[in-house]
């Protein structure tokens, strides 16, 4: 099992992993993700303004649950976990929705050199940050309520991480992913422009529903896809028809 260290994530401290040049927003960011992603304005007010400037987001794992009312998100006293945090926007957001008596963990890189120190802020306070990987989770099976992920799946094996994210689930535990999908193989030029923009591992069209229910998640589903790079740093480079884009993806761990 990975090394475990327990800390306090600053939702306001730079982190050296998040920095990932093109998918950030190239103007306003709080634009681009209430216009484009669906993020709700309120709740962003409590993120740093430098941190959602920061934020190379190509969906919204949250928003699966608010705009379906038959599913669950997170709930006030239980644990949420992000299996590959770097910025931590989705994570503080779920740290509030749990309330003073739930958990939001995120697990980091070893490498990533991120900067851990006392939170601020009430939402803050209840982020706890272990080291390790997402494909080796430095958690206890049947210990966590919610699994929220963005672009998780590029940080590791993405079969290993979804056999990893339904041991950690309970019963009736939730999965609540946002990631990059590309619609076709790459080409020569594609994987060029991929590599450019750190997209070489988005999986391919359908690929993400296969590997989860090949790990036993149940009710696997894609909710929905977003144009994600309307308004981005990447929006000049891309065609009409552009090869990749964002998908919300729900599972629930059953029995």
């Amino acid at each position: 099992m990975a090394r475990e260290t327990t800390a306090i994530i600053d939702p306001g401290a730079p982190h050296d992993c998040e920095r990932e040049p093109g998918l950030s927003p190239g103007g306003n960011a709080l634009h681009h993700l209430t216009d484009h992603l669906g993020y709700a304005t309120a709740e962003l007010a409590i993120i740093p303004a430098d941190r959602l400037a920061r934020f190379a987001a190509v969906g919204n794992p949250l928003r699966i649950v608010d705009t379906d009312p038959r599913l669950t998100g997170p709930r006030p006293g239980e644990t949420v976990l992000d299996p590959a945090c770097t910025n931590g926007v989705d994570l503080l957001l779920a740290a509030h929705r749990v309330g003073p008596t739930g958990r939001a963990i995120g697990v980091i890189p070893e490498n990533g050199r991120t900067t851990l120190r006392p939170a601020v802020g009430k939402a803050g306070e209840r982020l706890e940050a272990r080291v390790g990987r997402p494909d080796r989770l430095p958690i206890a099976s049947a210990s966590v309520d919610v699994v929220i992920g963005h672009g998780a799946t590029g940080r590791c094996d993405p079969a290993a991480l979804f056999r990893e994210i339904r041991r950690v689930l309970k019963p009736g535990g939730r999965l609540l992913l946002a990631e990059p999908v590309r619609r076709r193989p790459f080409s020569l030029l594609d994987a060029q422009f991929g590599t450019r923009w750190q997209l070489t591992s988005a999986a391919v069209d359908g690929e993400l529903e296969r590997f989860a229910r090949a790990a036993g998640l149940g009710g696997v589903r894609v909710t929905e896809r977003f144009d994600c790079f309307t308004g981005s740093a990447i929006q000049p480079a891309i065609s009409d028809d552009p090869l990749f884009y964002g998908v919300n993806l729900y599972a629930i761990r059953e029995g």
